[in-house]
């Protein structure tokens, strides 16, 4: 075993303990087993039983989330929601003019780009969700891929929404479908650079794939999800800033 690879399994094994901790004293929000619960039912499961609401929940946390530290925009999350009224796509459309005057009083942590982009979209998903699926929420011809390759036309699709971008767009497609990869955001990069080098995603995968059955004895997965593991790490480097200076 390599340096960097012993390092990095201190440092994967830190971040799994810590996930787990918290998960079990209710510190995370419930999303480890959010996470689980995707991973369980598969990306095409996941897919078949999408709702409009959570798309659009998922997206209002994507968008209102650029530029905010996790902590921070967990905070103002609730009335953002109340806000887009528990994000249903008709009832956003209905009460557009009432939603932009409450916005006007009471920002919600939201800029107007976020406001406009919310309401352009709900207003899309409102015109027909079957249709939106179609256009706007593709998967590959593998749903089970682990290789971000596989994965580019969802994530261009998804790219064509307002305000999602290079890092929203991986996000929405891990969160929103369970999809089995490292999504190439601040902090996973950050991991990446430090252990592997810049632009090494393939090798952190590989060797999350290599030291799992060693560091995590969680039964739910014997074998790793890249999803969960994702989380995991993300959870981590947002939680404690380490590794730092990257």
């Amino acid at each position: 075993m390599t340096a960097p690879t012993k390092n990095f399994r201190a440092y994967l094994k830190c971040a799994i303990d810590r996930a787990l901790k918290d998960e079990a004293e209710r510190n995370d929000n419930g999303n480890l087993k959010w996470f689980a619960e995707l991973a369980r039912r598969g990306v095409l499961g996941r897919w078949d039983d999408l709702a409009p609401e959570c798309f659009l929940e998922e997206y209002l946390w994507c968008v209102g989330s650029v530029r905010k530290k996790y902590w921070v925009h967990e905070k103002h999350f609730p009335a953002q929601k109340l806000l887009f009224r528990k994000c249903e796509s008709a009832t956003i459309v209905r009460d557009a003019a009432q939603i932009r005057a409450e916005w006007t009083a009471k920002k919600c942590d939201l800029n107007s780009k976020m406001l406009d982009a919310v309401i352009a979209t709900a207003t899309k998903v409102a015109g027909g969700w079957g249709a939106f699926k179609v256009e706007y929420l593709l998967l590959p011809d593998n749903p089970d891929s682990e290789l971000l390759d596989d994965w580019w036309q969802s994530y261009s699709k998804l790219d064509d929404l307002p305000m999602v971008g290079r890092a929203i767009a991986w996000y929405l497609i891990r969160n929103l479908y369970g999809a089995p990869f490292f999504k190439p955001d601040l902090h996973i990069n950050a991991i990446v650079k430090h252990f592997f080098g810049p632009d090494r995603l393939s090798e952190m995968s590989r060797a999350v794939r290599q030291l799992w059955p060693k560091v995590c004895d969680d039964p739910r997965w014997p074998v790793v999800h890249l999803g969960v593991a994702d989380y995991m790490l993300w959870w981590y480097r947002q939680s404690t800033g380490e590794p730092q200076g990257v």
